[in-house]
């Protein structure tokens, strides 16, 4: 059987076998080693560009980048061109227009910003019709998040596919 590849081959190796139960504190500290790695790094850039400018900061850090983002609602997290960056969308919403921020230590880098512009939040017309609608919403995610946890606790499932490829 064919499956698009003519002349290739594929190596595939098991790099680690993870026992069931809780994960090592060796395991977690892969996983976890670079995150931390890069908070402390991000809180360090942004201790040395507080009260700063935009142009001071491009001149310690010429690979900074200056970049106006031309939609971002509050009810978003990702950002065209940062990435998840919900700390950058709060402080946005948080901030009055023409005044910027204080290094805000994001997913994906350090961010000062700049709203040049913040809309009117629309008036709720009827509050009490808003609160039904979102505790529908709350109770049908949490209804189906449960049952699908149950499901999955009292499922005796073992995964085999290593087996087959």
């Amino acid at each position: 059987q064919q499956y698009g590849y003519t002349a290739k081959y594929i190596v595939i190796g098991l790099v680690e076998k993870n026992d069931a139960g809780l994960p090592s504190v060796k395991t977690l500290r892969k996983e976890v080693e670079g995150i931390v790695r890069n908070r402390k790094i991000g809180k360090m850039i942004a201790e040395k560009i507080e009260g700063q400018d935009m142009n001071a900061i491009r001149g310690t850090y010429p690979e900074a980048t200056v970049d106006t983002v031309r939609s971002a609602t509050f009810n978003q997290a990702f950002v065209a061109g940062l990435g998840n960056e919900p700390k950058v969308i709060a402080a946005a919403f948080a901030l009055q227009p023409n005044a910027t921020s204080q290094a805000i230590v994001g997913n994906n880098g350090v961010y000062k910003i700049t709203p040049i512009f913040k809309p009117e939040a629309p008036a709720v017309q009827d509050i009490a019709q808003q609160r039904r609608a979102f505790s529908s919403q709350v109770s049908n995610r949490t209804n189906s998040r449960s049952i699908i946890s149950a499901l999955k606790e009292k499922a005796d499932i073992e995964d085999n596919r290593a087996r087959f490829y």
